[in-house]
């Protein structure tokens, strides 16, 4: 029976009805998931505050933790800057729900400033929208900063490019260093470019709630809702709710501004209880979709359903139900609001504030606290299989705040009858909640606790002639009375949900009235047990001792007194008779099996349990049913481990006194081991390694029960030490094997170290063979599938193809030959041409010499099946394998054609004849070219199609030489292949010499491949410890959790290796391919095995400060090879690139680790994992030996500790019987260089003024990647927006680097506080630096001229301007200020040798650096001195404020003579008179 709570759970609904409809696209799983964020670059990032410069910090948070990257400083906002950082969060132990619920934040702060006023900007986006994309990844992408705290939060505050990928611990790596598309290449945004980002006003509003928990001591509830989306929140009012409803009235409006296209998509509301002393606690949550707001579905009112844990609950997974309403186990209420969205706004707001709307309260009383009543019924019948064998128990049914309980029962061996029906109530239904019902929870009370529930959908009750029917529960994990899934009990109760009609009750005819108790029947269940296969292991020794019980409406049986010991595959052949007592078939409860693992000093551990409806029995059978393999579990989805077959009978009165024999018919036949050895064993006896490991068979496992053997168990002898040893034994002998498939038995066996001579032999683990798998009858014959064969070609029409025959052109061709060659290629009537169809395609391939295939056109009427360019390339690929040549020899012919045009063109200077020809050839010629065009963009096409078993068929697809051609004076690569197919090999010392090529990789061991199907021998896992009963172990200390959530100390001890067939008995003797493999397998040949390691990939941080120290460590039998001298510092993502050879014995000591370890300079170096490569199942293994070119496989790195992968290492490996002469390949790319950064900083222009005085202390600071900043002298008092500075600036760098940028920043210095920031230019040379790093040459930076008429003439020279930019108090980026530069790079070398000094230091050459002009002088004339210490303007201003000082002083020196003269005139005037 399936585990009807989890589907019922899953199928919960808790939104509105538009939400109803909609469906995740995705489900993720349970497991531990690993968050990596790389930071790759950030542009524009704008200052907090007004600020001219920020210290940004960049920083990730998820899973409840934040990382973050290293600081930077002085950054304007037209900065770029490469970061360059990898961030690693690990989810542990999530589940499906909590992950679909969680959220990547990219926070950008500015350091410098405090934490609460310092935010730059952030994004967030849903972990299910990155898990979503192709790889669970998104690449090189661009994202959109917004600040939500600030009140312009339509304002972009800065670009952030980043990788980002969501990882389930058993998906595939990805790399987020991949080379980036040069094409795409900073066009690569969440939102595409063409949309423009806006800013939109989200409002919601918070009407009311009604049927709230009780959450405080004073029952009662203070409720608050806080609603989020991407990085906005807000918060409603808190209200108090009264006692008597408990609905809380808020009124309020919420608005939000929201930042469009959004990769967020769901709404969430919180609801809170305030508390004044303690911390808040959570009532639930509702989740609505953005989009759906968006478009007006939520306009208008309507209701929301809140789900959660039981009322004053507390705990971990009472918080986990209040976050995912999925898995609440109760109703606690209902929200009224609405939602929309306003688009053309002009400003957006985000805070909390009432409805201005005086008539909201009305409208909300009239229209929507109406409702309509709705009637509840329910019959309570029967309970089995209950938890507790012992105690009352009751069941109470709650939907929409009514609760209906029965009375409290007596148990009877886990079974109660009740047969009640409760008193029917009434719940009123807001209007519009119609939409909405609440879910139907029922609890199983026992000891006045909801210990067990089932929660189902109310549409489930709507009919109220709907019989009664058996629900099984599910624990409360928030109550914690029950923990184990499986043991929670069934109950058949009968519900109906309607609307309530006081006139019409119709008790009678629905057969609503009081049950009574009905007569039962007395039946007799007949169980025929058979047998149980692959048990997990409930004993330390890695296997259990199995008994059964069988429960089924309160009666019992087991098998307790005789437990099949020591096995996980246990045969019973028995029937059991079980006395019941039942209504009917149909309604009876389900047969409950349990499988325990005996111990007889602790409890019982159980190991498995199935549910069986009674249906499945067969009614008063003339023969044994056929039985039926049934899962077996812990209840709960995850946990399936084992089965069990069995069959059901059933007959009615007394028990039938013939015991029934279901013993199936067997046959004799002969079981052949040829075993090759064990591999990787683990030490019996703590660290103790293996001495002298052997195999035991026990055939007791294979002997019908009853059936004495002489030969209970046969060894294999203890001869080789250590933990691969090889045992080289054939173990045969007769058994007993079903004819039918569906009883075949398992053989068990154990392995054992043989220690102090025998006299202990302690257990290293064990292990089963299916023998099903072994049997010739039992197996359908193969279908052996080739991806390329001449089967694709067939379809509904017949495709025509034509086969064009070309003439073999000789590599040399001779000048007197020219002439015939070039006729020959223009006369296209000598091409021959063969129609091929499906019957005669064969007769013709074998005909004809060389050629290549090209599709004719198609008649309009013939129609096609499968993909067409896969059949044209598997009839392609089926002509060039043996007697044609590929699109390659296409390529010749072209250049051959160029050899030819060569040889004519110095014909055609002495015979003019030939200058017609020559035209013709040159058309000819650019034909050709267009035609190799086309088939380099057809395999490039074919290669990112085909699948990985396709590109097996061509070692040339796996192996791809780096090509190189001419660009001007330039040797540059041509026909570079797809990142995201190959990686690159080697690198070329010189252009010719071939040693860079391209190798396919994959993203998995080839394990995991075709290639590994179907191998001669077979490889079974030893297991040791337990899985089962581990709550009991009191000395166990390596407990850990498995994939589904239980204790386990299982783990895998070794490998068990050999042939194994089952043949007749007797065995025939003959020669055939099982005995051709056994003496191959027993042949020893000393081989060489060559492993290229190419990088790793997520390396786990083994340091706590920084990333690991990683180097490569290589065992082999008792060879190891290390790196460690090696080691990279910080780095999670190494690249390797390192080629190592050891030497093998195979079949042998063949278990190859390939590890990765953390180097420390004090303590002991940390392992970070390792992966393990058998290189017998290589070795034997013809598909992969046939593979002439060995694909890159990714192979994970693992540690005991955890079952998360620790990283990844890509590599490939070779084996070679014998000793090879042949040196190792160089897959080494060309290492990092040193060199010698030069800029020289000559003058500038436009800057504008910024002391009041008019003028500016200027200086240059210069940033090159990382390195440390540099700057110019300053310019003192530079007036008229002009500097000169004539400095140069030495860097040294090495390269190369993920990127590369220079910044150039303005600045004015001042001596008693900070310095200005004027304006700066952020130039990335990423294209320079590689030229400088793969010629190793030096190279210049070119652009705009200092000289007008190159300005005109548009030439670009050596030294060059660059605009500075900077933002204005609106935002906008304006021009300020220009600094005209020279800029190159120069190896190391040639730097030592062609010196120059720093500044304007000697040597002072190349180019020799004057001395600036326009600079402040010293003078004894204080004008002269004034003249340069202030600005035009301040000069101006201070000449009038002289002028006027002296005219001030001109009228106080004159009036006063003027005065006195007039004065004196006057007295003498008066005294003349």
């Amino acid at each position: 029976m399936e585990n009807k709570a989890e589907t019922q759970a899953e199928n919960a609904i808790n939104q509105p009805p538009p939400e109803q409809a909609e469906t995740e696209s995705i489900k993720m799983r349970n497991g531990t998931y690993i968050l990596h964020v790389y930071v790759e670059e950030a542009r524009s990032l704008i200052p907090p505050d007004g600020n001219n410069t920020c210290d940004p910090v960049f920083i990730v948070t998820a899973f409840g933790t934040s990382k973050s990257t290293k600081d930077f400083e002085e950054v304007g906002s037209t900065s770029t800057i490469a970061i360059n950082e990898h961030i690693y969060i690990e989810g542990a132990d999530m589940t499906g729900e909590e992950i679909m619920n969680e959220r990547i934040a990219l926070t950008v702060r500015d350091h410098g400033i405090t934490i609460f006023k310092g935010l730059i900007g952030t994004y967030e986006l849903d972990m299910t929208y990155v898990y979503s994309n192709p790889n669970h990844s998104i690449v090189h992408k661009w994202i959109v900063l917004s600040n939500p705290e600030d009140t312009s939060f339509e304002v972009m505050r800065g670009y952030l490019k980043v990788g980002i990928s969501l990882c389930h611990e058993e998906d595939k790596p990805v790399d987020l260093c991949i080379r980036e598309n040069p094409n795409l290449k900073d066009r690569e945004l969440l939102m595409p470019p063409h949309v423009k980002p806006t800013v939109v006003q989200m409002y919601i509003h918070l009407i009311k709630a009604e049927n709230l928990p009780v959450m405080d001591k004073g029952l009662t509830i203070d409720a608050y809702c806080i609603v989020r989306f991407a990085s906005s929140e807000c918060k409603s009012s808190t209200y108090t709710a009264d006692k008597a409803t408990l609905s809380a009235y808020w009124y309020d409006e919420i608005l939000l501004p929201v930042l469009t296209p959004s990769v967020s998509s769901n709404v969430t509301l919180t609801f809170w209880d305030h508390d004044n002393i303690s911390k808040d606690d959570m009532v639930g949550a509702i989740l609505l979709k953005f989009d759906n707001i968006r478009t007006g579905k939520h306009s208008s009112y309507f209701w929301a359903n809140i789900y959660g844990a039981p009322p004053l609950s507390e705990g971990e997974q009472a918080e986990y139900m209040n976050r995912v309403p999925s898995c609440a186990s109760h109703w606690r209420g209902r929200v009224l609001l609405n939602a929309w969205v306003e688009e053309e706004v002009k400003e957006t707001y985000k805070k909390s504030k009432k409805i201005d709307d005086s008539n909201i309260k009305t409208k909300i009383r009239d229209e929507y606290e109406t409702g309509t009543d709705y009637e509840i019924r329910v019959q309570v019948y029967s309970a089995s299989a209950l938890p507790y064998r012992k105690g009352k128990y009751s069941i109470r049914v709650q939907w929409s705040g009514v609760t209906l309980q029965s009375s409290s029962q007596e148990t009877l061996n886990g079974s109660v009858d009740w047969f009640e029906t409760c008193k029917r109530l009434i719940a009123t239904i807001p209007q519009g909640a119609e939409q909405v019902m609440p879910d139907v929870f029922l609890y199983l009370i026992y000891d006045d606790q909801k210990i067990s529930f089932v929660r189902m959908p109310y549409k489930d009750f709507t009919d109220k002639t709907k019989g009664p029917k058996w629900n099984q529960l599910i624990p409360d994990k928030s109550v914690g009375k029950l923990k184990e899934d499986w043991n929670a009990g069934f109950v058949k109760v009968r519900i109906y949900i309607g609307i309530y009609d006081i006139d019409n009750d119709d008790v009678s005819s629905y057969n609503w009235k009081k049950l009574v108790k009905p007569n039962y029947d007395k039946w007799n269940l007949y169980v025929h047990l058979f047998q149980c296969r692959n048990l997990p292991a409930a004993d330390k020794n890695g296997l259990a001792d199995p008994y059964i019980v069988i429960y089924c409406a309160g009666n019992e049986y087991n098998t307790r007194e005789s437990p099949c010991e020591c096995t996980l595959n246990p045969r019973w052949y028995e029937t059991f008779c079980i006395p019941i007592s039942i209504t009917s078939i149909e309604e009876s409860a389900p047969i409950v099996i349990y499988i325990y693992d005996y111990d007889e000093i602790t409890s019982d551990d159980i190991m498995g349990v199935t549910f069986i409806e009674m249906t499945d029995a067969i009614v008063n059978p003339d023969i044994v049913p056929r039985p039926k393999w049934r899962q077996l579990s812990l209840g709960r989805k995850g946990t399936e481990n084992g089965e069990i077959l069995m069959s059901f009978s059933l007959f009615k009165g007394k028990a039938l006194p013939n015991v029934y024999n279901i013993m199936p018919e067997f046959e004799d036949r002969t079981l052949e081991i040829n075993i090759l050895g064990l591999r990787g064993l683990k030490p019996a006896v703590g660290w103790l390694p293996v001495n002298k490991a052997f195999v035991r068979f026990d055939l007791n496992s294979l002997s019908l029960p009853g059936e004495s053997i002489g030969i209970k168990s046969i060894e294999t002898q203890p001869f080789e030490s250590g933990s691969d040893p090889n045992i080289a034994s054939t173990v045969t002998f007769k058994c007993k094997m079903p004819r039918d498939k569906i009883f075949s038995p398992i053989l068990t066996a154990t392995v054992h170290d043989y220690l102090f001579s025998g006299m202990s032999q302690p257990l290293i683990g064990s292990f089963g063979i299916d023998l099903a798998k072994y049997t010739p009858q039992y197996i359908a014959p193969s279908v052996l599938s080739s991806a390329l064969t001449l089967s694709r070609l067939r379809s509904k029409g017949t495709k025509i193809f034509k086969l064009h025959k070309i003439n073999e052109e000789s590599e040399e061709i001779e000048e007197e030959k020219s002439k015939e060659i070039i006729e020959s290629i223009q006369e296209d009537e000598d091409e021959k041409s063969y129609d091929i169809t499906e019957d005669n395609i064969e007769k013709t391939i074998s005909s004809i010499s060389k050629a290549v295939i090209e599709e004719d056109k198609i008649p309009e009427d013939y129609s096609l099946e499968g993909r067409e360019d896969q059949a044209l390339l598997g009839v392609e690929k089926k002509l060039t394998t043996d007697n044609f040549s590929g699109p390659s020899s296409q390529t010749q012919k072209i250049e051959n054609i160029d050899a030819t045009l060569e040889t004519f063109r110095e014909m055609s200077k002495t015979d003019p004849k030939q200058f017609e020809k020559q035209e013709k050839v040159r058309k000819r010629q650019a034909k050709a070219k267009a035609e190799e065009e086309r088939i380099k963009k057809e395999e490039a096409e074919r290669s990112a199609e085909l699948n990985f078993e396709e590109i097996c068929e061509d070692s040339q697809r796996i192996f791809l030489k780096a090509l190189f051609g001419k660009k001007g004076k330039k040797t540059i690569e041509v026909r570079i292949p797809n990142p995201a197919m190959y990686l690159p090999i080697g690198y070329n010392r010189t252009p010719d010499d071939s040693l860079k090529s391209y190798r396919y990789f994959i993203h998995e061991p080839l394990e995991s491949t075709f290639l590994f199907q179907n191998l001669p021998f077979s490889e079974l896992d030893i297991y040791r410890g337990q899985s089962r009963g581990i709550e009991d172990s009191l000395f166990t200390f390596n407990k850990k959790k498995d994939v589904a959530g239980e204790l386990s100390t299982l783990e895998c001890s070794g490998k068990f290796k050999a042939m194994i067939r089952i043949t007749d008995y007797p065995p025939a003797k003959a020669e055939d391919e099982f005995m051709q493999i056994t003496r191959m397998l027993l042949t020893k040949t000393k081989c060489t095995i060559r492993i290229y390691i190419i990088d790793a990939l997520n390396l786990e941080q083994k340091d706590k400060f920084s990333e690991s120290d990683p180097y490569v460590r290589i065992k082999l039998a008792r060879k190891m090879r290390t790196d460690r001298d090696n080691h990279q510092e910080d780095v999670s993502n190494p690249k390797i690139y390192k080629a190592f050879e050891m030497s093998a014995t195979l079949p042998g000591k063949s278990m190859l680790r390939i590890q990765m370890w953390d180097y420390n300079a004090l303590t002991s170096d940390s392992k970070i994992g390792t992966t393990k490569i058998d290189l017998e199942t290589r070795y034997f293994n013809k598909k992969w030996q046939n593979l002439a070119q060995k694909p890159i496989e990714t192979r994970p790195l693992f540690i005991r500790s955890s079952r998360r992968p620790q990283g990844f290492v890509r590599l490939w490996i070779e084996i070679f019987p014998g000793k090879l002469t042949d040196p190792l390949q160089d897959i080494s790319i060309k290492p990092p260089g040193e060199f010698e950064a030069r800029v020289i900083i000559w003058k500038a222009e436009n800057v504008p003024n910024m002391d009041i005085e008019g003028l500016s202390d200027l200086f240059v600071a210069v940033k090159i990647n990382s390195l440390l900043e540099k700057e110019t002298d300053t310019h003192y008092r530079a007036g008229s927006g002009r500097g000169c500075w004539n400095w140069r600036m030495k860097f040294q760098l090495t390269l190369p680097q993920p990127a590369n940028i220079i910044t150039l920043q303005l600045w004015d210095r001042d001596i008693f506080s900070g310095n200005d920031f004027i304006s700066e230019i952020s130039i990335p040379f990423d294209d320079l630096a590689t030229e400088a790093w793969e010629t190793d040459s030096q190279v210049q930076m070119f652009g705009e001229s200092d000289d007008l008429k190159d300005r005109l003439l548009g030439k670009k020279r050596e030294i060059f301007w660059v605009q500075c930019k900077k933002r204005n108090d609106d935002g906008e980026v304006v021009d300020c200020g220009k600094i005209l530069i020279s800029f190159e790079i120069l190896p190391k070398k040639r730097a030592e040798n062609f010196m120059v000094g720093e500044g304007r230091d000697e040597p002072n050459v190349n180019p020799y650096l004057p001395a600036p002009i326009g600079r402040m002088k010293f003078s004894l004339n204080p004008l002269t001195l004034i003249s340069q210490l202030v600005g035009p303007e301040l000069k101006a201003k201070f000449c009038l404020i002289l002028l006027c000082a002296l005219l001030c002083l001109i009228i106080v020196f004159t009036i006063p003579l003027l005065l006195s003269e007039k004065l004196s005139s006057l007295f003498f005037s008066l005294v003349s008179k």
